[in-house]
């Protein structure tokens, strides 16, 4: 887009591919400023987090390779919002993020005042801002960065609750549009017998969202977001589509079809309820023994590790799941080859 700078404001009405003509200085910066941060909240080249299940792969295949990195992140997200945030949770996120930020007065000026002035009915009002609370989340979670995911768990569990609120109400259809790599449009096309080409393809999502029992939330949040005048739409972290179709169209740019599945109605609600139930142990609470255990079970081992001290640290000596921590923490030795300390 153009912008003019100019002394009378009438004499470039009809100027062509415009932005904005502007007589102050101030007002030009301002719109400049604005419509750049829109740019980066809404750039394409942004992929999303994707994890891709395979439908009919064998018992063996379940929680291997690609399906079982899918069956794992539901599990890990499913742990991290149940788990009970304590009252330290905010300033943990805020000590590093301040580390992140060192130097950035801006965005060290934007941290203090999420931490004078956030609240959980606000969550989605700054995911939405260009801060610290959008950019690095969607980082975390395309890096898939344990120990910053923790920390964000009680800001996730606060977005869960804000789509629970203002779910939508009707059918959906909405379409986003990105850059991905070649290997993971592959990856989706791989059962249509399709094939790319390209390192790098155009995609266009068409997402369609029916509310039916057991659905993931997805709300509009027009009327929470920092810019109130986009319309926009937000499925919560999780949420599980079916792909429909996938196609090219003439201007090589490939249609994805996704519909929304209820957690009742996909391939893997035996598979994901088998497994919560031997993380949370006969229906206990979720807490960070049954992080370490995800953790184990994925080989994040150096992670599990640190979760499951964390978890003998806040407890006390006669707690019910010591016990058990310590034999996760053999299992875990075991598997690192660490075998004189996995007897002990």
């Amino acid at each position: 887009p153009l912008y003019v700078k100019h002394s009378n404001e009438t004499d470039c009405d009809n100027l062509q591919q415009v932005r904005g003509v502007f007589v102050r200085l101030d007002d030009l910066v301002s719109q400049i400023t604005t419509d750049q941060t829109k740019r980066i909240h809404n750039k394409v080249d942004e992929a999303l987090p994707i994890c891709t299940f395979t439908a009919g792969a064998g018992q063996d295949q379940l929680t291997t390779g690609l399906n079982g990195q899918f069956i794992h992140s539901q599990l890990l997200i499913d742990c991290l919002l149940r788990i009970k945030s304590t009252s330290s949770a905010k300033n943990e996120l805020i000590a590093v993020c301040k580390k992140e930020y060192e130097g950035n007065k801006a965005g060290l000026e934007i941290l203090r005042e999420f931490q004078q002035d956030y609240s959980p009915n606000h969550a989605l009002w700054w995911y939405t801002r260009d801060s610290f609370a959008y950019r690095l989340l969607n980082k975390v979670l395309r890096v898939q960065n344990i120990d910053l995911l923790f920390l964000f768990r009680f800001f996730i569990r606060d977005l869960q609750q804000q789509f629970k609120d203002n779910q939508c109400t009707s059918r959906v259809c909405l379409y986003r549009r990105q850059l991905m790599p070649n290997d993971e449009l592959q990856v989706s096309k791989d059962s249509t017998g399709s094939s790319t080409s390209n390192s790098i393809e155009r995609v266009l999502f068409e997402i369609t969202a029916d509310l039916v029992a057991g659905v993931k939330s997805f709300a509009n949040t027009r009327s929470f977001s920092y810019f109130p005048e986009e319309e926009e739409a937000f499925f919560m972290l999780g949420s599980i589509f079916r792909v429909i179709n996938i196609q090219q169209d003439n201007e090589q740019v490939w249609l994805i079809q996704l519909k929304l599945c209820s957690e009742n109605d996909n391939d893997l609600k035996s598979v994901i309820d088998e497994m919560k139930k031997d993380y949370t142990e006969s229906g206990s609470e979720t807490n960070l023994l049954s992080l370490g255990n995800i953790l184990l079970s994925m080989n994040e081992y150096d992670s599990a590790e640190k979760y499951l001290f964390r978890f003998l640290d806040e407890q006390t000596n006669d707690h019910l799941d010591i016990a058990r921590c310590y034999y996760l923490l053999g299992n875990l030795d075991t598997n690192t080859y660490h075998l004189d300390s996995s007897l002990t």
